[in-house]
């Protein structure tokens, strides 16, 4: 069972990486992919409107 801390009373899991290096190693590929998917561009496009 893992550690939970409850806020605005939901239990909330809590997860520890293995190590200090293997968390660097999460916070780096985390954030890599979030920037990733917010340097991404969203063309609009026109709705399909053949009802």
């Amino acid at each position: 069972m893992y550690p939970t801390r409850k806020v605005a009373g939901q239990n909330i899991n809590i997860f520890h990486p293995i190590n200090h290096e293997v968390g660097v190693l999460v916070e780096k590929a985390v954030s890599e992919k979030v920037a990733e998917i917010f340097s991404e561009s969203y063309e609009q496009t026109e709705p399909d409107n053949t009802w």
